[in-house]
């Protein structure tokens, strides 16, 4: 189970919003703090530090993932401050640009310079470097920037760009099927 605590320190909205997703998750049978995966929302200018949990049970790697919020053309930049294990930071946009970075922090912690093209929800991810299992408790800061702010300086690269080609269908020209259940 991942774990996610936001520190005093973190705006109220950003605290309501993970709050809500913990009250959500107790209405659809989850139980316990907000499972990987809210949402959160700085506003610009603004930095939000919180703690949260790499597990492995059952020897699975299991990574913790969160989404931020980005308008395009501005910086996140997500800092690993604390980390009880050697962890990688990876960002991935909506638009399919991945940020990667695994030491730059210092001290093996990762430190993701983002600048972002795309609108929307970006999804984090911190794991192992190694893509083993693991077991590490964590503190992050991450900040919505302008892309010109100083902190923001050297940038992380992109790291991969993967387009979808929209108008692929399966051999033989088949459709796709309009509706698509699984279980």
């Amino acid at each position: 189970m991942k774990h996610l605590n936001l520190s005093p320190k973190s705006n109220s909205f950003a605290r309501c919003a993970l709050y809500g997703a913990a009250i959500l998750g107790t209405a659809f049978g989850l139980s316990g703090t907000a499972q990987a995966g809210p949402k959160i929302f700085a506003y610009l200018g603004q930095t939000i530090t919180f703690n949260g949990t790499v597990d492995n049970p059952s020897n699975n790697v299991d990574p913790f993932t969160v989404e931020l919020f980005s308008t395009g053309n501005e910086c996140l930049r997500i800092a690993v401050t604390a980390q009880g294990g050697d962890l990688e930071g990876t960002l991935v946009a909506p638009d399919g640009r991945v940020w990667q970075d695994d030491d730059g922090n210092g001290s093996l912690r990762p430190l993701i310079k983002a600048i972002t093209t795309k609108r929307g929800w970006h999804i984090l991810r911190l794991s192992s470097f190694n893509g083993s299992s693991i077991y590490a408790d964590f503190t992050v800061q991450v900040a919505r920037l302008a892309s010109s702010d100083p902190a923001c300086a050297s940038p992380t690269g992109v790291t991969a760009f993967s387009t979808v080609n929209h108008s692929a269908k399966p051999a033989g020209g088949a459709e796709f099927p309009a509706n698509v259940t699984g279980r």
